[in-house]
């Protein structure tokens, strides 16, 4: 080893050793080994102290997996930090049981710890946050952990549960990586193919056609790792229930969800480098990018769908049967899967007048509803259930005369419902009126349907909607295919 020097991230006296070119070598207790060009320490790079910090947990990580002395440049060093900077708290709890159940694989065993040289390990900017993670979070509100000493920790039974999953999404993440990997070596050589067969190594101008093909293949390659993504992760992490399975499928659905955000960002900068070869204009560029965006979006929602629908074992989902709840209880809850407030039907309460969109929206409801698990609709009520009532509802009604406000409101409801559905479909529905603080409110009471329902949003298009968390999404054609051949089981 060479002199003692200060560390140029964490600033722990530290050793160097023999430079490789302009690369310097530094041998730091904290940070571990790692090399640094000598353009970064001239201009004291990187500034920030978090960024430091960033660069020090990856450098510690690169030596704790085995990888080879890790190189920090110029040229790399802001990507790293793109890269590692956005770990999560339970993320960061999750590299300290790794890294301790490494370091003492026996369970029940006493694992010595040191605040000082460890905080790197969850990227954390200090020993206080270190400290914070590892007492307050993975013991005190996780139950991880065990503090038994001041300077030891026991990994508690539910902590060697979380680590059993972290270790089989390592394996599952290899396993797709050499998957991708493999789906990119037959993309990038049918793309040499494509560009000698057009003539493009000779200096011949590449067309917009074939950069569209082009762009087609590196879509369709997308579309094959996220399916790949799903079918691996079913495999490694869903088929060994190491979870219950809701949260297995929340799970799942995090994972394929992060990895289309990363194949967008993706697909952007190959399609830059695309069209800007064959000089596309930019308004066809901006056409393509968007497309592009719409179908990776699409296929993700598909596979969600067929998550949630428990399209992952194939088998047909059983709903259970609509529970009756009162109106006072149904107020007191929070909007869910099942239920739904509306202040109005067609009065539009910032406009101050009849606007007859909004019933579309009390229908497209209604419908995914009936698509999904059921619930309720109530109308008079708003989202901070305040109650607002009918009564403006019911004074935008044309030709009201002495007839009952509530008939009144509840034949019009049926018309927009057989309008949009169907007649047959009217009948599924149960209405209620209440009367509550002096005013009239609304409660539709929607069943799981025998059968899927479309909206007729116009003449020429019929939409499929269902309910996602607390609100309604529609569906692409291929998706709601799937959905209904899955929920219905449908041919």
């Amino acid at each position: 080893m060479g002199k003692k020097e200060s560390c140029y991230l964490c600033g722990l006296e530290s050793d160097y050793f023999p430079s490789k070119g302009v690369l310097h070598g530094i041998s730091c207790k904290r940070c571990r080994d790692y090399y640094m060009d000598d353009f970064l320490i001239d201009c004291g790079e990187p500034r920030k102290t978090e960024y430091k910090a960033i660069l020090s947990g990856y450098t510690r990580w690169e030596k704790e997996v085995g990888h080879p002395i890790p190189e920090i440049k110029n040229e790399n060093y802001e990507e790293i930090i793109q890269d590692n900077k956005s770990y999560s708290d339970i993320e960061k709890v999750d590299k300290l049981l790794l890294y301790y159940s490494k370091k003492q694989p026996k369970r029940g065993s006493l694992i010595p710890y040191d605040v000082d040289i460890d905080y790197p390990i969850t990227f954390s900017n200090g020993g206080q946050e270190f400290i914070y993670l590892i007492n307050d979070l993975a013991d005190k509100n996780l139950g991880l952990v065990k503090f038994e000493t001041r300077d030891s920790i026991r990994i508690m039974p539910k902590g060697w549960q979380r680590i059993e999953r972290l270790k089989k999404v390592e394996l599952a993440d290899a396993k797709y990586n050499f998957s991708r990997n493999e789906i990119m070596k037959r993309i990038n050589s049918k793309e040499a193919d494509m560009k000698e067969q057009a003539g493009f190594n000779m200096g011949k101008r590449w067309s917009s056609v074939l950069a569209r093909e082009i762009k087609d293949l590196y879509l369709q390659g997308t579309r094959e790792k996220l399916k790949k993504k799903l079918e691996v992760d079913r495999e490694v992490i869903l088929g060994l229930q190491i979870v219950s399975k809701t949260e297995d499928i929340n799970f799942l659905s995090g994972r394929v969800g992060e990895l289309a955000k990363f194949e967008n960002f993706f697909l952007d900068k190959r399609l830059i480098e695309i069209y800007q070869d064959c000089k596309t204009s930019q308004g066809i560029f901006e056409h393509d990018i968007e497309e592009v965006h719409k179908e990776v979006d699409s296929k993700v929602k598909e596979i969600l769908v067929d998550l949630k629908v428990g399209g992952l074992k194939g088998e047909k989902v059983k709903i259970p049967e609509l529970l009756e709840i009162d109106i006072d209880t149904l107020i007191e809850m929070d909007e869910s899967i099942q239920l739904e407030f509306k202040s109005t039907f067609q009065w539009d309460i910032f406009q101050r007048c009849e606007n007859k969109e909004l019933r579309k929206e009390v229908v497209r409801t209604i419908a995914a509803f009936n698509n999904t698990e059921g619930g309720y609709l109530i109308i008079g009520v708003s989202d901070d259930k305040t109650i607002f009532g009918l009564e403006k509802d019911y004074s935008s009604f044309k030709n009201l005369g002495e007839r009952d406000e509530r008939d009144v409101f509840l034949q019009t409801l049926s018309n927009v419902i057989e309008d949009k559905i169907s007649r047959e479909f009217v009948a599924a529905i149960n209405v209620e009126f209440y009367n509550l603080e002096g005013k009239d409110i609304c409660r539709i009471k929607v069943s799981f349907g025998d059968e899927p329902v479309w909206i007729k949003e116009n003449k020429k298009e019929e939409v499929f909607y269902i309910r996602t968390q607390n609100s309604g999404k529609s569906l692409s054609p291929k998706a709601s295919y799937n959905y209904i051949r899955r929920k219905w089981k449908k041919p």
